[in-house]
């Protein structure tokens, strides 16, 4: 028994190895398992049925089963597969890199190792996010298959699909099956081709499909496809500045930490001498640009910024990892093998420090939530309002600086007063003219409201939500485990009403906007009542 023991783990030494660095920038997901954040609370706070009409309208039904599918095991279970498939991600990378002879094993554990851990995507904590999540393990896991199981590929390939960006990623599988099977030789091109052919045209086909049956409508019509070669050329300069404006609250303290951290990583980083580590490094840089581009240009056309500072525009970095790992594994097998260590560990370091980083702002801004929950939850409002507006002065407590959206709001008062969901949240006065659209169409329902009509004389209170710190006694170790636990130790948050009026119905006119969500409540009418 021990015998087998010790052969599995040095046969599988990489993965346990792999396992340590991912555990070390992730497991702190699962101190998020039961937390809400951004569109997470649309699914919270409104109905089954509604949310179906919602996934529908969207475009996107399959997306919407894998969210309906998990929701009776609790919120944790999409934290803790979400940890667990993505570095099963990795897994699949590394033996799908050893089909490939470019690769020898140190460039497979730099690449593995910086696609597991690298700061992107930080919006894989969201409920919302998980289907973009399932999908790259379902791709991955096609392409691995793909040599052995062909259709089971084949369906996996089409489901992944679901998260569109990989209709263009999908070119890697391909450009990979053709390197390591075909040449381009006339007869070997057609041989590819003719073998292929079904796997050539599935992206062409689903894309033609989701035009004919799972085309977004009523509120949704249009969405997502606003597609402009403007877009495509300018979101790539916008990106640079976003990426060079990229800051983290670790800031002033950083140089002293990486120096601790990279101290420690570089006696653990298992790199060892081979002669073959630069032989494809300039190919190896190649196919790392292409795989950027290919997981940049489904987002850049559409004018989308896979940014590190906008809130929740972190998803839009779902494929970028592939390709920046593949870059970095090309850059540091250029050097000797003990610079080569100092250098990844370096990134290991500053890619720990960022991750831990931002989940511990997500914690904050966790336990704040629950924190106003309970505050509110004994604060007596007046028994005739209809719509309260919040203003938030604590947005330092908020995860990234955020602000809170309309229906985060909505979640937390139906959470503070259960016995009074009829009470409309909103983070502005100006979400009125469309919180009025949506009555008009009779859509309130998909935004999880649960008032039949909006009365002709609205009662509007408006509530701040301010904070005092007591941090004088407390300890950072105290701060640490109070920050962990949820346990509070300021009692700070203060919820006091500033404003209350009326505002009649009347007065409240169509909302002009460019936003295809305002835009299209204006005239679509939901048949859901």
């Amino acid at each position: 028994m021990i015998k087998i023991y010790k052969n599995l783990l040095k046969k599988n030494k990489l993965y346990l190895q792999l396992f340590s660095f991912y555990s070390l920038s992730h497991i702190w997901i699962i101190f998020l398992s039961n937390s809400l954040f951004w569109d997470d609370w649309h699914l919270f706070i409104t109905n089954p049925e509604q949310l179906d009409l919602y996934w529908k309208m969207l475009g996107a039904p399959i997306r919407g089963f894998m969210i309906k599918s998990l929701f009776p095991f609790g919120f944790y279970s999409f934290r803790f597969i979400t940890f667990i498939v993505i570095f099963i991600n990795g897994v699949l990378l590394d033996k799908i890199l050893k089909r490939i002879e470019i690769f020898n094993e140190n460039n497979r554990f730099i690449i593995c190792l910086i696609f597991l851990i690298a700061p992107f995507y930080i919006d894989r904590i969201t409920i919302i996010c998980f289907p973009y999540t399932l999908c790259t393990f379902l791709f991955f896991s096609a392409w691995y298959l793909r040599p052995q199981k062909k259709f089971l590929s084949f369906v996996l390939f089409i489901i992944s699909f679901s998260t569109n960006s990989l209709l263009v990623f999908y070119a890697l599988p391909n450009l990979e099956n053709f390197y390591t099977n075909y040449s381009l030789e006339r007869k070997s091109i057609l041989r590819f081709l003719k073998n292929n052919f079904i796997f050539l045209i599935v992206p062409f086909l689903y894309f033609l499909l989701k035009k004919l049956l799972f085309k977004p409508y009523g509120l949704y019509e249009g969405y997502n496809n606003w597609f402009s070669l403007k877009s495509l050329f300018l979101t790539p300069f916008y990106q640079l500045i976003d990426t060079l404006d990229f800051k983290t609250s670790f800031v002033l303290i950083l140089p002293i930490i990486v120096m601790i951290f990279s101290y420690v990583f570089y006696k653990y980083i298992p790199l060892k001498a081979s002669k073959t580590d630069s032989k494809y490094s300039r190919l190896i840089f190649i196919i790392g640009i292409f795989s950027l581009f290919f997981g940049l240009f489904p987002y850049w056309i559409l004018n989308h910024i896979p940014s590190f500072g906008r809130e929740w525009m972190s998803r839009h970095q779902l494929l970028m990892p592939l390709g920046i790992s593949l870059i970095t594994s090309s850059v540091l097998s250029k050097f000797d093998l003990s610079s080569r260590r100092v250098f990844l560990a370096l990134i290991v370091s500053i890619s720990l420090i960022i991750n831990v980083s931002n989940y511990f702002d997500l914690i904050k801004d966790y336990k704040k939530q629950i924190e106003i929950t309970n505050v509110m939850s004994n604060y007596r409002i007046r028994d005739n309002i209809d719509v309260i507006i919040f203003d938030d002065q604590t947005k330092s407590f908020n995860a990234f600086n955020r602000s809170y959206r309309y229906y985060e709001w909505q979640g937390i008062i139906n959470n503070a007063y259960p016995n009074k969901k009829e009470i409309i949240a909103l983070n502005s006065i100006n979400n009125l003219e469309f919180l009025n659209n949506l009555f008009n169409g009779k859509c309130q329902k998909i935004y999880g409201y649960k008032r039949i009509n909006l009365p002709e004389k609205i009662n509007v209170s408006k509530i701040r939500i301010s904070k005092q710190e007591n941090l004088t006694n407390a300890s950072f170790l105290h701060k640490f485990f109070n920050l962990i636990f949820y346990k509070d130790f300021h009692n700070g948050y203060q919820i006091q009403e500033t404003e209350f009026g009326q505002i009649k119905r009347n007065d409240l006119f169509e909302k002009s906007s460019n936003e295809w969500t305002t835009k299209n409540s204006n005239n679509f009418k939901c048949m859901i009542d």
